[in-house]
């Protein structure tokens, strides 16, 4: 369950464990019961809303079917526009079939409203991850759908043994997630791109440093990380 849905449920409860009844037969004052909820609440959680935010808590993430193919499709043309496939990470994307054990999507109330891919690459003699696109429905964005989502595929990403995951994105935004710039000019996207929005997340100490090359995209088999390689020649 991703670290947002827990995070939510937890602080849905200690609202209800801390919030103070109105003393029988009168109202408290509203600045006197500010205070001393306030003075009950546990100090890891001053500062945070106890208000699960929108509608997150009702979404179901899973796993992508090919029967979302269709919908997938319609939110990354209404997030980005007809100009989206002529960009270098659609152009990697092209060469190669995305994951489908590592591409998820989140439902809310039986509508899916929004999607995250992995793609196989190959950096040099290095191979990793490309993620992207992530894409949340327009109406949808700023309530945490995206950020939920991100949590999600990394943690995945992590216990499936993949070394490494490459994007173009604002730092700001997915810096929590663990990217990081790529050293300039180290590696090269089949297209331009702007070299402070192409960001790295290390997921295996040391398996990016020294990472230079073209990012192409690659068949799973070919992409498997040693960890999954191993496992599969073991029967495992």
């Amino acid at each position: 369950m991703p670290q947002g849905f827990q995070h939510d449920r937890r602080a849905r409860h200690d609202e209800k464990r801390h919030t103070i009844p109105a003393t029988k037969g009168e109202d408290r004052a509203p600045d006197t019961a500010r205070r001393d909820l306030a003075a009950l609440t546990p100090p890891a959680l001053r500062g945070l809303s106890l208000t699960p935010r929108g509608s997150v808590m009702n979404t179901i993430t899973r796993t992508e079917r090919q029967s979302d193919a269709a919908a997938i499709e319609a939110l990354q043309h209404e997030a980005f526009g007809p100009g989206a496939y002529s960009r270098a990470a659609f152009r990697v994307r092209e060469q190669a079939p995305h994951d489908p054990t590592l591409s998820f999507v989140t439902e809310l109330e039986g509508a899916l409203i929004g999607s995250v891919r992995m793609t196989p690459i190959r950096v040099g003699d290095a191979v990793g991850l490309l993620l992207g696109p992530l894409v949340v429905e327009p109406a949808r964005k700023g309530q945490g759908f995206g950020k939920a989502l991100m949590r999600f595929v990394m943690e995945e990403t992590r216990k499936a043994g993949w070394p490494f995951v490459i994007l173009v994105g604002d730092q700001p935004y997915y810096w929590p997630f663990g990217f990081r710039p790529l050293t300039p000019n180290s590696v090269v996207m089949p297209g331009p791109v702007d070299p402070a929005r192409l960001l790295v997340a290390e997921l295996v100490p040391g398996e990016t440093e020294g990472l230079s090359g073209l990012v192409t995209g690659i068949a799973m088999k070919a992409a498997l990380p040693a960890k999954r390689r191993r496992s599969a020649a073991a029967g495992g």
